[in-house]
């Protein structure tokens, strides 16, 4: 038996969604939402088990929101690393050296001597020269939390428009 695999863009959902009234409309909202939180949930699970960790000062984690949306929901981090987090850096152009000597000061390596500011600059260039010069790896933590993610949404969905039925019996 063949298996048909069927993809749907978000606007034919909603078009598809427009059929169905108002009150079927909401409920599909909600249910959305409701994945939504779930999947924010699931985010920063994974992010918590990524080998190594994208964290540092917890900021990666902690931006993660959760909006409605015409349509349901979304969940998004506003932060600059969380590109880099999810897609890597390819290698080629040096990141710039104050998040890293910020990154070193959280993580409290010091680099002691003479001039320490200096130290600590030189210490932030080779590591910025590493970066450029090998990339980082994507953690493509929101790729892995989506398949939780989408089956909840499905489950969550299902359950807001069951919710809408009367009970039989």
């Amino acid at each position: 038996m063949k298996r048909k695999i069927v993809v749907l863009k978000a606007s034919k959902v909603a078009a598809m969604a427009d059929d169905l009234g108002p009150t079927t409309q909401e409920a599909i909202k909600r249910g959305l939402y409701e994945a939504a939180l779930f999947g924010r949930t699931a985010i920063i699970k994974t992010s918590a088990t990524t080998k190594p960790r994208p964290y540092a000062t917890g900021t990666y984690e902690a931006a993660w929101r959760v909006m409605k949306s015409k349509d349901g929901a979304l969940v998004g981090n506003p932060t600059l690393q969380s590109f880099f987090v999810e897609r890597g850096r390819r290698p080629g152009k040096r990141p710039p050296l104050d998040p890293i000597i910020e990154w070193l000061k959280i993580k409290g390596i010091v680099v002691d001597g003479e001039d320490s500011e200096k130290a600590q600059k030189a210490v932030a260039y080779a590591i910025a020269k590493k970066i450029g010069d090998d990339g980082t790896p994507a953690r493509k933590v929101v790729e892995r939390s989506l398949p939780a993610t989408e089956k909840f949404a499905k489950y969550a969905v299902q359950r807001e428009i069951d919710a809408m039925k009367p009970p039989t019996g």
